[in-house]
Protein backbone atom coordinates (compact mmCIF):
# COMPACT_ATOMS: atom_id res chain seq x y z
CA UNK A 1 0.00 0.00 0.00
CA UNK A 2 1.01 3.64 -0.44
CA UNK A 3 0.77 6.37 2.20
CA UNK A 4 1.16 10.05 1.28
CA UNK A 5 1.79 13.21 3.30
CA UNK A 6 0.46 16.72 2.67
CA UNK A 7 3.49 17.63 0.56
CA UNK A 8 2.87 14.66 -1.75
CA UNK A 9 5.77 12.52 -0.55
CA UNK A 10 4.98 8.82 -0.73
CA UNK A 11 6.02 5.81 1.33
CA UNK A 12 5.47 2.20 0.37
CA UNK A 13 4.20 0.09 3.26
CA UNK A 14 3.17 -3.53 3.63
CA UNK A 15 0.35 -4.63 5.90
CA UNK A 16 -0.54 -8.20 6.79
CA UNK A 17 -3.32 -9.56 8.96
CA UNK A 18 -1.80 -12.03 11.40
CA UNK A 19 -4.68 -12.42 13.87
CA UNK A 20 -8.45 -12.67 13.52
CA UNK A 21 -10.55 -12.55 16.67
CA UNK A 22 -14.29 -13.13 17.09
CA UNK A 23 -16.94 -13.31 19.75
CA UNK A 24 -20.02 -15.44 19.22
CA UNK A 25 -23.42 -15.30 20.80
CA UNK A 26 -25.10 -18.73 20.54
CA UNK A 27 -28.35 -20.12 21.91
CA UNK A 28 -27.59 -23.09 24.12
CA UNK A 29 -28.36 -26.41 22.48
CA UNK A 30 -25.70 -28.68 23.94
CA UNK A 31 -23.03 -27.72 21.39
CA UNK A 32 -19.98 -26.06 22.93
CA UNK A 33 -18.99 -22.80 21.24
CA UNK A 34 -15.43 -23.74 22.19
CA UNK A 35 -15.42 -26.13 19.24
CA UNK A 36 -14.77 -23.09 17.07
CA UNK A 37 -11.69 -21.96 18.99
CA UNK A 38 -9.29 -24.21 17.10
CA UNK A 39 -8.68 -24.00 13.38
CA UNK A 40 -7.61 -26.08 10.43
CA UNK A 41 -5.66 -25.01 7.37
CA UNK A 42 -2.42 -24.03 9.08
CA UNK A 43 -3.81 -21.42 11.47
CA UNK A 44 -3.26 -21.66 15.21
CA UNK A 45 -5.97 -21.11 17.77
CA UNK A 46 -5.49 -18.84 20.77
CA UNK A 47 -6.96 -19.89 24.10
CA UNK A 48 -10.51 -18.54 24.27
CA UNK A 49 -12.99 -17.72 27.01
CA UNK A 50 -16.75 -18.17 27.20
CA UNK A 51 -19.64 -20.31 28.35
CA UNK A 52 -22.51 -22.17 26.75
CA UNK A 53 -23.98 -19.04 25.16
CA UNK A 54 -20.94 -17.06 24.01
CA UNK A 55 -17.35 -17.70 23.10
CA UNK A 56 -14.46 -15.31 22.42
CA UNK A 57 -11.46 -16.65 20.54
CA UNK A 58 -8.80 -15.82 17.94
CA UNK A 59 -6.87 -17.48 15.15
CA UNK A 60 -3.26 -16.72 14.25
CA UNK A 61 -2.83 -16.47 10.50
CA UNK A 62 0.56 -17.61 9.11
CA UNK A 63 2.45 -15.43 6.66
CA UNK A 64 2.27 -18.07 3.96
CA UNK A 65 -1.00 -18.43 2.10
CA UNK A 66 -3.51 -20.38 4.18
CA UNK A 67 -7.24 -20.79 4.60
CA UNK A 68 -8.24 -20.69 8.26
CA UNK A 69 -11.42 -22.67 8.80
CA UNK A 70 -13.34 -24.76 11.30
CA UNK A 71 -15.96 -27.38 10.53
CA UNK A 72 -17.15 -28.76 13.88
CA UNK A 73 -18.46 -32.28 13.93
CA UNK A 74 -21.56 -31.29 15.84
CA UNK A 75 -24.31 -29.36 14.10
CA UNK A 76 -26.78 -26.90 15.53
CA UNK A 77 -29.93 -25.20 14.42
CA UNK A 78 -29.30 -22.23 16.71
CA UNK A 79 -28.77 -18.74 15.32
CA UNK A 80 -25.23 -17.52 15.90
CA UNK A 81 -24.38 -13.84 15.96
CA UNK A 82 -20.93 -12.34 15.73
CA UNK A 83 -20.94 -9.89 18.60
CA UNK A 84 -17.40 -8.67 17.98
CA UNK A 85 -14.83 -8.99 15.24
CA UNK A 86 -11.22 -7.85 15.66
CA UNK A 87 -7.96 -8.15 13.78
CA UNK A 88 -4.27 -7.95 14.53
CA UNK A 89 -2.00 -6.60 11.82
CA UNK A 90 1.69 -6.32 11.14
CA UNK A 91 2.83 -3.15 9.39
CA UNK A 92 6.18 -2.90 7.61
CA UNK A 93 7.35 0.57 6.64
CA UNK A 94 10.53 1.94 5.06
CA UNK A 95 13.29 3.27 7.29
CA UNK A 96 11.71 6.37 8.92
CA UNK A 97 15.14 8.03 8.98
CA UNK A 98 14.87 8.24 5.20
CA UNK A 99 11.33 9.69 5.23
CA UNK A 100 10.41 13.35 5.29
CA UNK A 101 8.51 14.93 8.15
CA UNK A 102 4.74 14.88 8.08
CA UNK A 103 1.62 12.84 8.63
CA UNK A 104 1.17 10.13 6.03
CA UNK A 105 -2.25 8.65 5.30
CA UNK A 106 -3.45 5.72 3.26
CA UNK A 107 -5.95 2.89 3.28
CA UNK A 108 -6.27 -0.77 2.41
CA UNK A 109 -9.54 -2.60 1.76
CA UNK A 110 -10.42 -6.25 2.32
CA UNK A 111 -13.51 -7.87 0.85
CA UNK A 112 -15.92 -9.46 3.34
CA UNK A 113 -18.47 -12.17 2.70
CA UNK A 114 -18.94 -15.75 1.62
CA UNK A 115 -15.96 -16.71 -0.55
CA UNK A 116 -14.21 -13.34 -0.01
CA UNK A 117 -10.91 -12.43 1.68
CA UNK A 118 -12.58 -12.41 5.09
CA UNK A 119 -15.18 -15.17 5.10
CA UNK A 120 -17.14 -15.82 8.30
CA UNK A 121 -19.35 -18.41 6.68
CA UNK A 122 -22.70 -18.26 4.99
CA UNK A 123 -24.93 -15.66 6.52
CA UNK A 124 -25.94 -12.03 6.45
CA UNK A 125 -23.19 -9.40 6.43
CA UNK A 126 -23.73 -5.77 7.28
CA UNK A 127 -21.06 -4.69 4.78
CA UNK A 128 -19.07 -6.16 1.92
CA UNK A 129 -15.76 -4.43 2.69
CA UNK A 130 -13.46 -3.73 5.61
CA UNK A 131 -11.29 -0.65 5.08
CA UNK A 132 -8.35 0.21 7.32
CA UNK A 133 -7.40 3.88 7.39
CA UNK A 134 -3.78 4.40 8.44
CA UNK A 135 -2.23 7.60 9.78
CA UNK A 136 1.55 7.51 10.23
CA UNK A 137 3.41 10.43 11.81
CA UNK A 138 7.07 11.02 10.98
CA UNK A 139 8.62 13.58 13.33
CA UNK A 140 12.38 14.00 13.09
CA UNK A 141 14.70 15.31 15.77
CA UNK A 142 16.84 18.25 14.75
CA UNK A 143 18.84 20.34 17.19
CA UNK A 144 22.07 22.32 17.06
CA UNK A 145 23.68 23.44 20.32
CA UNK A 146 26.62 25.79 20.73
CA UNK A 147 28.33 26.63 24.01
CA UNK A 148 26.80 30.13 23.90
CA UNK A 149 23.90 31.79 22.12
CA UNK A 150 26.22 34.15 20.22
CA UNK A 151 29.51 32.29 19.74
CA UNK A 152 32.56 34.44 18.99
CA UNK A 153 35.52 33.40 16.86
CA UNK A 154 38.99 34.93 17.32
CA UNK A 155 41.41 34.05 14.53
CA UNK A 156 45.00 33.33 15.57
CA UNK A 157 48.05 31.46 14.23
CA UNK A 158 48.59 27.89 15.27
CA UNK A 159 50.78 28.12 18.39
CA UNK A 160 50.06 31.82 18.91
CA UNK A 161 51.78 35.00 17.71
CA UNK A 162 55.26 34.32 19.09
CA UNK A 163 56.85 33.50 15.69
CA UNK A 164 55.57 36.79 14.26
CA UNK A 165 56.33 38.95 17.27
CA UNK A 166 59.80 37.49 17.92
CA UNK A 167 61.02 36.59 14.45
CA UNK A 168 58.77 38.38 11.97
CA UNK A 169 57.63 35.11 10.40
CA UNK A 170 54.31 35.47 8.61
CA UNK A 171 51.78 32.88 9.80
CA UNK A 172 50.58 30.44 7.17
CA UNK A 173 47.03 31.04 8.35
CA UNK A 174 44.85 32.42 11.10
CA UNK A 175 42.07 30.14 12.24
CA UNK A 176 39.81 28.93 15.00
CA UNK A 177 37.63 25.86 15.36
CA UNK A 178 34.17 26.29 16.84
CA UNK A 179 32.66 23.09 18.29
CA UNK A 180 28.93 22.42 18.50
CA UNK A 181 26.67 19.46 19.20
CA UNK A 182 24.29 18.04 16.63
CA UNK A 183 21.20 15.89 17.13
CA UNK A 184 19.47 14.82 13.94
CA UNK A 185 17.66 12.02 12.19
CA UNK A 186 17.09 13.85 8.93
CA UNK A 187 18.79 15.46 5.94
CA UNK A 188 19.68 19.15 6.03
CA UNK A 189 21.76 21.69 4.15
CA UNK A 190 24.12 24.35 5.47
CA UNK A 191 24.24 27.88 4.10
CA UNK A 192 26.33 30.92 4.84
CA UNK A 193 25.24 34.55 5.25
CA UNK A 194 27.84 37.33 5.28
CA UNK A 195 28.04 40.84 6.65
CA UNK A 196 30.98 41.45 4.28
CA UNK A 197 31.13 39.66 0.93
CA UNK A 198 34.50 38.54 -0.41
CA UNK A 199 33.79 36.89 -3.74
CA UNK A 200 32.25 33.49 -3.05
CA UNK A 201 33.29 33.70 0.61
CA UNK A 202 32.53 35.78 3.65
CA UNK A 203 35.07 38.36 4.74
CA UNK A 204 36.32 40.34 7.69
CA UNK A 205 36.80 44.10 7.42
CA UNK A 206 39.54 46.44 8.57
CA UNK A 207 37.59 48.67 10.94
CA UNK A 208 39.83 51.65 10.13
CA UNK A 209 40.60 51.46 6.40
CA UNK A 210 37.61 49.42 5.25
CA UNK A 211 39.52 46.71 3.39
CA UNK A 212 37.97 43.22 3.33
CA UNK A 213 39.83 39.90 3.23
CA UNK A 214 38.20 36.49 2.73
CA UNK A 215 37.69 33.85 5.42
CA UNK A 216 37.12 30.21 4.51
CA UNK A 217 34.46 28.37 6.50
CA UNK A 218 34.21 24.59 6.54
CA UNK A 219 32.37 22.04 8.64
CA UNK A 220 33.01 18.53 9.92
CA UNK A 221 29.97 16.43 10.91
CA UNK A 222 30.88 12.93 12.13
CA UNK A 223 28.21 10.45 11.14
CA UNK A 224 26.96 12.57 8.22
CA UNK A 225 27.58 12.21 4.49
CA UNK A 226 27.45 14.65 1.63
CA UNK A 227 24.48 13.79 -0.58
CA UNK A 228 26.26 14.97 -3.72
CA UNK A 229 29.14 12.51 -3.63
CA UNK A 230 28.42 10.21 -0.67
CA UNK A 231 31.65 11.18 1.08
CA UNK A 232 31.89 11.75 4.83
CA UNK A 233 31.14 15.33 5.87
CA UNK A 234 34.71 16.27 6.75
CA UNK A 235 36.20 19.72 6.09
CA UNK A 236 33.29 20.48 3.75
CA UNK A 237 33.45 24.12 2.57
CA UNK A 238 30.47 26.42 3.08
CA UNK A 239 29.56 29.19 0.66
CA UNK A 240 27.23 32.21 0.62
CA UNK A 241 26.01 30.92 -2.76
CA UNK A 242 22.92 28.83 -1.93
CA UNK A 243 23.33 26.90 -5.19
CA UNK A 244 26.56 25.47 -3.77
CA UNK A 245 25.14 24.73 -0.32
CA UNK A 246 26.11 21.18 0.71
CA UNK A 247 23.31 18.86 1.77
CA UNK A 248 24.00 16.16 4.32
CA UNK A 249 22.33 12.91 5.34
CA UNK A 250 22.93 10.97 8.58
CA UNK A 251 24.23 7.41 8.68
CA UNK A 252 21.69 6.83 11.47
CA UNK A 253 20.20 8.65 14.42
CA UNK A 254 22.78 11.11 15.77
CA UNK A 255 22.49 12.23 19.39
CA UNK A 256 24.59 15.15 20.66
CA UNK A 257 27.31 14.37 18.11
CA UNK A 258 30.28 16.70 18.54
CA UNK A 259 30.88 18.59 15.31
CA UNK A 260 33.12 21.46 14.24
CA UNK A 261 33.00 24.67 12.24
CA UNK A 262 36.40 25.98 11.20
CA UNK A 263 37.14 29.58 10.19
CA UNK A 264 40.40 30.21 8.32
CA UNK A 265 42.10 33.28 6.90
CA UNK A 266 44.66 31.94 4.41
CA UNK A 267 48.19 33.15 3.67
CA UNK A 268 47.13 35.82 1.14
CA UNK A 269 44.59 37.25 3.58
CA UNK A 270 47.13 37.21 6.42
CA UNK A 271 49.73 38.99 4.27
CA UNK A 272 47.21 41.72 3.49
CA UNK A 273 46.21 42.08 7.13
CA UNK A 274 49.82 42.41 8.31
CA UNK A 275 50.27 45.43 6.04
CA UNK A 276 48.27 47.31 8.66
CA UNK A 277 49.97 46.58 12.01
CA UNK A 278 47.70 47.02 15.00
CA UNK A 279 44.57 46.95 12.86
CA UNK A 280 41.32 45.34 13.98
CA UNK A 281 39.36 43.16 11.57
CA UNK A 282 35.91 41.76 12.14
CA UNK A 283 32.73 40.61 10.43
CA UNK A 284 29.54 38.77 11.24
CA UNK A 285 28.89 35.41 9.62
CA UNK A 286 25.69 33.42 10.00
CA UNK A 287 25.63 29.68 9.43
CA UNK A 288 22.14 28.46 8.49
CA UNK A 289 21.18 24.85 9.23
CA UNK A 290 18.29 24.36 6.83
CA UNK A 291 16.16 21.28 7.43
CA UNK A 292 13.68 22.37 4.73
CA UNK A 293 15.82 23.54 1.82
Amino acid sequence: MTVVNAAGHELKARIRLFLVGMEWGLAHDGTSPGLYGSSTGGCAGRTGVGNATFYRYAWEVPERSAVCARNPRATTDSVANYLRFSIGYHLETPNPLRAQDGQYSGSVTYTVGNGQQIDLGQGDYSDSELTLQLLLDVVHDFKVRFASERPTVKLAPEGGWAQWNDHGLTPARLYQELPFYLTTSMDFSMKLRCEHDAGNRCGIRNQTLGEVVPVDVDVTLPGMRNLRDGRPAQDTPLSPDDAQAPRFTPDGYLMQRRSTLRFTAGRDAVTEMLKAPGSHWEGNMTVVFDANP
